[in-house]
Formats: structure tokens, C-alpha cells, sequence
């Protein structure tokens, strides 16, 4: 079976923005010097990226963050957005190597094969019953779960 490596991503930032209903998806985009797609996408910036996860949702990532990045993120939407620091509520697992896609393959009901799933799709769905947001990564792909599920969902990833 190819490699698989599992880690859990910490340092992270993660947030939920929520445009105000007067706002478009592009004035958010603008705000943060990123072209935003709308629909389940990653749209990904130097060190920012918005996940969609719903009809005008998005989930802000940032691979390291300061404390107060949260406060740093809605000074830069303005009144563009509400954002909601969700970092201490989710952990996030990163998998790598050859054979990540067939692993996460195992526990999703999306097809992940290269020639179906858009590049930079980003993914609501459930493994072993558990609600997690996928999005890819150059490496692997990022899996993040409700913190109170994480250890469930890191002994079903690292047995399957």
C-alpha cells in the first residue's frame, strides 16, 4: 500500500466569515487581495485562504497565526464581513504522501479522482459519521474536524 503520513496542523488560524447581506463575495475577495470563487473552493492568497463551505460562507485559514488574527482579519473586511474566530474549536489534521487520496477515499462519499473533483475544491462531508471540511494542499490535503471529534476521526485516519 503507498505511504501515508498523518500530522496534526497546529499554529493555525481558522474563522468563519459571514458576508453582511448588502456585501458581495467580490468586495470580500478585494478586501483581502484574493479572487474569490464562489461555491465549495479554496480561493488562496500568500498566507490567507477562504474555504467556501456554504451559499456566501467561507472558513479564513491561515497556516500560522498570531493570537490575534482573528481581530487583525476583520479590521481588513471592515464592514464587509462579520468574522468569528473558530481556531479553538477544530483541529486539523494533515495527510500526505502517495497515498492520502485513496485514504481519504475510504471514509468520503465524494469521489476525490483528479478527473472528477475540481483542483481547489473544497469539501463538506463526513468520515466514519463525522462531519469534517476537506481542502487540498500542495502536499495532501487538509482535513479539519470539531474539536471534540478530533480524537475519533485521528484513530479512524490512522487505521484505515
Amino acid at each position: 500500500m503507498a505511504e501515508t503520513h498523518l500530522a496534526e496542523h497546529t499554529g493555525f488560524g481558522l474563522a468563519a466569515v459571514l458576508p453582511h447581506r448588502a456585501s458581495a463575495p467580490q468586495a470580500i475577495g478585494a478586501a483581502l487581495g484574493l479572487a474569490l470563487v464562489a461555491g465549495p473552493h479554496v480561493s488562496a492568497g500568500d498566507d490567507l485562504a477562504l474555504i467556501g463551505i456554504g451559499p456566501r460562507q467561507w472558513l479564513a485559514y491561515a497556516a500560522q497565526a498570531a493570537d490575534d488574527w482573528a481581530e487583525a482579519l476583520a479590521a481588513r473586511l471592515g464592514e464587509a464581513a462579520a468574522v468569528v474566530d473558530q481556531s479553538g474549536g477544530f483541529r486539523l489534521f494533515a495527510l500526505s504522501g502517495a497515498g492520502a487520496r485513496a485514504k481519504l477515499q475510504q471514509g468520503l462519499s465524494i469521489d476525490l479522482d483528479p478527473a472528477v473533483l475540481p483542483a481547489n475544491a473544497a469539501l463538506v462531508s463526513q468520515i466514519a459519521h463525522i462531519g469534517v471540511v476537506v481542502w487540498p494542499r500542495e502536499a495532501g490535503w487538509i482535513v479539519a474536524v470539531p474539536r471534540s471529534f478530533a480524537h475519533d476521526l485521528h484513530d479512524w485516519l490512522a487505521s484505515a
